[in-house]
């Protein structure tokens, strides 16, 4: 039982660290779409892309909320310009990718056992 404990905590490591990777190199990407969007600066480099409960999620600050809200869905005087719900929509892609080197990893720590 104790290598079963093992190999748990090993793929538990690597899938919280292919998620922190994962969520390194997606918020830049999402940050400049927003910026090529024609989004605020400010509010553009307040995204950012997080692990949560297994899963990744864009997260800005709560006091930008209506602001993204308009910016994603427009607004009755102005166009969307909606930029989460695409990226989200695409970045299963590069999830995969990283969780690909993450199982290469865990079978390397595996060697070990």
């Amino acid at each position: 039982m104790a290598i079963v404990t093992q190999v748990n905590a090993v793929v538990e490591t690597a899938v919280k660290d292919a998620a922190e990777k994962a969520s390194e190199q997606l918020t830049p990407m999402l940050q400049q779409l927003a910026i090529a969007a024609g989004w605020p600066a400010d509010v553009a480099f307040s995204l950012s892309v997080k692990p949560k409960d297994g899963e990744l999620h864009v997260s800005y600050p709560e006091e930008l909320d209506e602001q993204i809200n308009n910016l994603e869905y427009g607004t009755p005087s102005s166009a969307p310009a909606s930029v989460i719900r695409p990226f989200v929509a695409r970045i299963g892609s590069h999830i995969g990718n990283v969780l690909e080197d993450s199982v290469v990893a865990i079978m390397e720590e595996m060697r070990m056992f």
